[in-house]
């Protein structure tokens, strides 16, 4: 996920609005830095799907699940 500039935070975030329409993280930080890192995820948006799935595969691949 880092490949694109996103920090791992950025990712996740990008990953969660990816895959469920109709989750809306609730950003907590305890600086302003966190809530503008956190912010960032309105620049680069959600996960392409490409990436969500490598990312689903290897998890289901790690815990023995299937995709």
């Amino acid at each position: 996920m880092e490949q694109d500039g996103r920090t791992i935070i950025q990712g996740q975030l990008g990953y969660l609005t990816a895959t469920n329409e109709t989750t809306i993280p609730i950003l907590g930080a305890k600086t302003i830095e966190k809530i503008e890192e956190n912010a960032k995820i309105l620049e680069f948006g959600s996960l392409l799907s490409d990436l969500v799935k490598k990312i689903d595969n290897l998890w289901a691949d790690k815990f023995k699940l299937i995709p």
